[in-house]
């Protein structure tokens, strides 16, 4: 799938990594789960591209959901890099991936997550991507 050029721009953005913590050398950003040795009050992102069935000849379609994790305090920053995510993708388009030409965002829904602390904060958005397959396009 296309995990790589979406670490990129969510790692890549300035506004956003200014929100998260820092895990390694970089921005808290994971696929699928945050790793274990992660502080339990850092505000980071998981984010998790499932490919929906019936793909096109000429695209593939995707749900691309992310979620955000803060606590205590830090929810105000976790609300800032909610909204950085929405600025950083809605409507935007990735390029220079391998197997598709033009990875395209649409949000389709995003909102708050019941956590049984409430000191923990949790923000789930949800994309609709469509992906240009590169192969059909470079055989016309």
């Amino acid at each position: 799938m296309f995990e790589s050029a979406l670490q990129s721009a969510l790692i890549g953005d300035s506004t956003l990594a200014a929100c998260l913590s820092t895990y390694g050398s970089g921005p808290a950003v994971f696929s699928e789960q945050a790793p274990e040795d992660l502080s339990f009050e850092a505000t980071y992102i998981t984010y998790r591209i499932d490919k929906q069935q019936g793909g096109h000849l000429v695209a593939d379609r995707f749900t691309v959901y992310i979620d955000i994790w803060a606590y205590g305090e830090k929810r105000t920053t976790g609300r800032a890099a909610a909204q950085a995510i929405d600025n950083l993708l809605d409507y935007q388009v990735l390029t220079g991936h391998a197997r598709y030409h033009k990875i395209r965002f649409f949000r389709e829904s995003g909102g708050p997550v019941p956590e049984s602390d409430p000191r923990g904060w949790h923000y789930n958005i949800v994309f609709t991507a469509r992906a240009g397959r590169r192969a059909w396009s470079e055989n016309l």
